[in-house]
């Protein structure tokens, strides 16, 4: 497990982004992203939580919770693969494990897409907040998680850019 804030943020012309900050003594660094077009919007203050790769890393079948899940107060935030099956299957599944919101990354690309599904019950389940976002950013960060200074949250405050 890695202990790596993340704030989900939408700037005022609708842009997503991700902003990561690694622990008081590393950077932080933003990273443009694209919020599904199904679940809720992201909250609007942001969330703050820690990054975990997904296993398996395409979330395309059902996975353990994560280890803290019993702390309500905790925000576990999956770091997903994009192929292999659909959207709404690796958000659902995020959810159905307990994570408060999903990443989606591409392969080899750092196009964005649109995150969709055309399975109502999904759509209309889902309860997770999810962004897309490129290849390049998942290397970034996963790279930063391998040089984390601290296994320490981070405890002063993290604003939006």
């Amino acid at each position: 497990m890695v202990a790596l804030f993340l704030l989900f943020g939408q700037v005022l012309d609708g842009e997503t982004f991700l902003h990561a900050v690694y622990n008081r003594s590393c950077t932080s660094q933003d990273f443009m992203a694209l919020p599904a077009l199904f679940g809720p919007p992201l909250p609007r203050r942001g969330m703050i939580g820690y990054l975990i790769e997904a296993m398996p890393a395409n979330a395309c079948h059902p996975m353990e919770s994560p280890a803290t899940s019993s702390n309500s107060s905790r925000n576990d935030i999956l770091l997903i693969r994009r192929p292999n099956c659909t959207f709404g299957a690796k958000v659902f599944h995020t959810q159905q494990a307990g994570y408060r919101a999903a990443i989606v990354y591409n392969v080899n690309s750092r196009a964005l897409a649109d995150m969709v599904t055309d399975i109502e019950e999904i759509r209309q389940q889902t309860e997770t907040p999810s962004v897309f976002t490129g290849g390049t950013t998942s290397k970034l960060l996963n790279r930063r998680n391998n040089r984390l200074c601290s296994h320490r949250p981070i405890s002063t405050p993290v604003h939006l850019p």
